[in-house]
């Protein structure tokens, strides 16, 4: 663990620079700078700091970071959008079997006999 938290520290620092020599991020900590001028304390900034500074740069850069197969909230909304288009195809097929049972009732009543058979044998 103490590995992981020295790696991801590093690569905090090289984020860092690049970030603070970034335009955008420039312009950002300068935005931070005019907002909570309290925040630019002379305390040090890094991966394990309590500055707001810190706070900020370290959301920044989880933000960098995320891998989306890794965020169950990423996962559970890929598998909500595929059950919503699934959705979709099966409101057209309740609408064509339900045109089928009002055109069709003594078929319907054959065919709904059928259908109790076969799902009463796959509960079993």
């Amino acid at each position: 663990m103490r590995n992981l938290n020295n790696r991801v520290a590093e690569e905090f620092t090289r984020w860092r620079k690049r970030f603070e020599g970034s335009e955008r991020g420039r312009a950002a900590l300068a935005h931070l700078d005019r907002e909570f001028p309290e925040a630019k304390v002379d305390a040090p900034v890094s991966l394990f700091g309590r500055s707001l500074r810190s706070a900020v740069l370290r959301a920044c850069f989880s933000a960098a970071h995320v891998n989306p197969a890794d965020d169950s909230d990423h996962v559970h909304r890929r598998d909500n959008q595929a059950a919503l288009r699934e959705l979709a195809s099966q409101g057209k097929a309740v609408k064509t079997l339900r045109r089928f049972l009002k055109r069709r009732s003594l078929a319907a009543m054959f065919v709904t006999a059928y259908a109790s058979v076969v799902l009463i044998s796959t509960q079993i």
